[in-house]
């Protein structure tokens, strides 16, 4: 009897345990035509938006916990016709033959990072979120990073953050994407 008590406790502790990604890549959405906020991404957004596909599937640092195994963008918005976080994931959804999953609106910070930090489906693998600007601050928190963050931007489309775990804490890096003419050097 004790041993199936032990055993039933262990396999309680076992799915109780946090469903921890190994490593989770969050930027902002490519370059956006300004003129017009409904539009799609702008040339230099298209140009970025291709440049990742490498820069996720062939840097060093991004392999060494493999390659990216879970997308996540904003819900598009019914009042809004801009989809810029979808466009700048979809050729690299393309490379690796991967759904763009979007079930939370930009503003569901809390409940992606519940998701991510806790579904099965992303234990041990890599998260890529690409988010708006206003709000990446707020998931960043929310995925357990403290201090939390400034706010982010309006103006900055090439840094990307990559969030790891170690001891139970949150640990978060923030990398130049360098991928385009005038991005910043460092």
């Amino acid at each position: 009897m004790k041993k199936f008590v032990l055993m039933v406790a262990l396999l309680f502790a076992v799915l109780a345990a946090p469903a921890q990604p190994a490593k989770i890549i969050l930027f902002r959405h490519a370059e956006k035509i300004e003129e017009d906020k409904n539009a799609g991404l702008s040339l230099k957004g298209q140009e970025r938006s291709a440049a990742l596909v490498p820069f996720l599937t062939q840097n060093p640092d991004f392999l060494g916990t493999g390659s990216p195994a879970v997308l996540f963008a904003t819900r598009v918005s019914k009042k809004r016709m801009d989809n810029h976080t979808h466009e700048t994931l979809e050729p690299l959804a393309a490379r690796l033959g991967l759904k763009i999953n979007s079930p939370y609106s930009n503003s569901d910070c809390k409940v992606l990072a519940n998701y991510v930090l806790t579904d099965p489906s992303c234990r041990g693998k890599t998260i890529v979120i690409c988010w708006t600007h206003t709000h990446i601050p707020e998931v960043i928190a929310a995925l357990g990073v403290t201090p939390a963050p400034k706010a982010w931007s309006k103006d900055v489309f090439d840094r990307i953050v990559v969030i790891s775990f170690r001891e139970g804490k949150s640990l978060m890096e923030n990398f130049p994407q360098r991928l385009l003419y005038g991005d910043s050097p460092n």
